[in-house]
């Protein structure tokens, strides 16, 4: 089963299109059969959930979000049964919450702003008390601040700005304890935190308050700082910097388009 789980992730990854999916509902298939002849073995069913959350993003990646949804609903409840006959268990939990989130983003991403927002909020629920019981579960932080992503964006869609800024104000200090290998993708990722709170503040049919255009003014010139000590800490990608979509606001900014600049000719001179 992990063979086929693991094959799913590789041709997913190389961008392969169906074989992918193949590959998932064959671990899938003997997943469920290893839990009929063991079915007092919780970690076949962690292995079947996991396959199922696979499935979920190859049906993602192929436009095909109904499907996805129903995969990771699956995925949610046999992770959330883990966690109630498994209560000592944290990686059970920890998987129920990524689960969780993972829906909300996708229920987001199709209009489903109420549905996203419930996932979304039990996710962080689920990952907050985990942390707060465990401190040293620092594995478990980049979803807490994913979950608080998802509840802002949710928010964001059902018009309730304020809710929506304190959500992805709540991301940013979780955000930034997360430990990570490459320091110029972390710095990058943090820009990208700090310009969504940007896209919540004010009432851009009202028009933005002295206080309101400050505010986006500190959250963009923040930004700024962390794509700067991006690119000091080795990124390098200008297509991305220049095309990312959670970039938007900046891009009219005579630093950013500089910051782009200076990358588009690093890459040049070391095509040379």
């Amino acid at each position: 089963m992990e063979s086929y789980v693991a094959l799913a992730y590789l041709q997913y990854n190389f961008g392969q299109s169906d074989k992918p999916l193949f590959a998932c509902e064959q671990a899938i298939r003997l997943g469920k059969k290893l839990v009929d002849d063991n079915p007092t073995n919780s970690k076949f069913q962690d292995k079947v959930a996991q396959s199922y959350f696979t499935q979920a993003m190859v049906q993602c990646n192929l436009q095909q979000n109904q499907n996805a949804i129903k995969s990771l609903k699956i995925a949610v409840a046999i992770q959330e049964k883990l966690s109630r006959d498994n209560p000592a268990v944290t990686s059970f939990r920890h998987h129920q919450g990524k689960y969780l989130w993972s829906l909300g983003n996708l229920q987001c991403d199709s209009q489903l702003s109420d549905e996203g927002l419930e996932s979304g909020q039990v996710a962080r629920d689920i990952l907050k008390e985990l942390i707060n019981k465990d401190p040293s579960q620092k594995q478990i932080l980049p979803d807490l601040a994913s979950s608080h992503l998802v509840v802002g964006k949710a928010f964001r869609q059902k018009g309730q700005r304020a809710e929506a800024l304190s959500a992805f104000r709540e991301s940013i200090p979780v955000f930034e304890t997360v430990a990570q290998e490459d320091p110029g993708i972390k710095e990058y990722n943090r820009a990208c935190y700090l310009v969504l709170c940007t896209t919540v503040i004010g009432d851009q049919k009202k028009g933005l308050t002295p206080e309101e255009k400050a505010q986006r003014t500190k959250y963009a010139g923040e930004a700024m700082a962390a794509l700067r000590q991006a690119v000091a800490a080795g990124y390098a990608n200008a297509n991305e910097m220049n095309e990312d979509p959670d970039l938007n606001s900046l891009h009219e900014r005579e630093d950013f388009k500089k910051l782009v600049k200076e990358l588009e000719e690093k890459a040049r001179a070391g095509d040379r």
